[in-house]
């Protein structure tokens, strides 16, 4: 009875889980100036959850380089902790898809060719964990992608991290508000040669004050980082987060849980 009650008061901050309570639909929408990804799930055991995603990216640099990635995939719950007016839990999940890819940015030879990638596979591995009571927030999580086509094979890291507070105690049926704190980092690795001369042309021509590459003989890495205030709001079963990078990339998520 008494973790039933904790979960009532503590059901507000369930906000962004991959697994939920059993049975439960999930809506999941992140937009940014590079990247809508959208996100629907299932839980159908109190431990697990299917999930359908898509995305849609467009890479930094010169060209119109985009991608379009969809993707099934498995949340697994590994543990969760009812604690003392607060609540831990750790996630990991795994997804596999396929993607189109069209990089036009690619220096071959000495100009500019495109390189269309069709129905390529990927996979994905996360592991994310979070606590949070009703005035503090912190989450944070790793992700591993990979990618086989054709022309290269990839592999990306992302890693990110979230701090917030909230200014004022919210009851169960009235808007919660929380300010948050967001880095993010990514890597991108490829060990194709026409890609590795894109990376040490594209830095060559161009600044980027938030990235850094590792180029030698085999391998190009592209590291990114980004510090993202922003504003987030729950009422009911609707979340929804705003805020602009330092980079001045505008961030939205929105959430509907049923």
């Amino acid at each position: 009875m008494r973790i039933f009650l904790l979960f009532l008061f503590l059901a507000p901050l369930a906000k962004a889980h991959p697994v939920i309570y059993k049975d439960g639909f999930v809506y999941w929408g992140e937009f940014s100036s590079q990247e809508n990804t959208q996100i629907l799930s299932y839980t159908f055991h109190p431990n697990f959850a299917l999930q359908l995603s898509s995305d849609f990216e467009k890479y930094t640099g010169g060209g119109s380089n985009k991608s379009v990635t969809y993707q099934l995939g498995l949340n697994v719950l590994i543990k969760r902790w009812f604690l003392e007016n607060s609540q831990a839990n750790i996630y990991t999940s795994f997804q596999s898809g396929v993607f189109t890819d069209e990089i036009s940015g690619i220096y071959k030879d000495g100009k500019r060719t495109k390189f269309p990638i069709k129905d390529r596979l990927t996979f994905q591995w996360n592991l994310s964990a979070d606590w949070e009571s009703r005035f503090i927030y912190t989450a944070g999580g790793i992700k591993l992608k990979g990618r086989s086509s054709s022309i290269n094979e990839a592999l990306w890291g992302d890693f990110y991290y979230r701090i917030g507070f909230a200014p004022y105690i919210a009851g169960m049926d009235t808007l919660q508000t929380w300010f948050v704190l967001m880095f993010q980092a990514s890597a991108a690795g490829t060990v194709n040669k026409d890609m590795r001369d894109y990376f040490l042309k594209e830095h060559k021509e161009r600044e980027f004050p938030y990235r850094t590459s590792l180029i030698t003989d085999n391998l190009a890495v592209g590291i990114n980082w980004k510090i993202t205030p922003l504003l987030r709001f729950f009422y009911k079963n609707v979340l929804w987060e705003i805020g602009s990078s330092l980079q001045s990339d505008f961030y939205l998520t929105l959430m509907l849980h049923y």
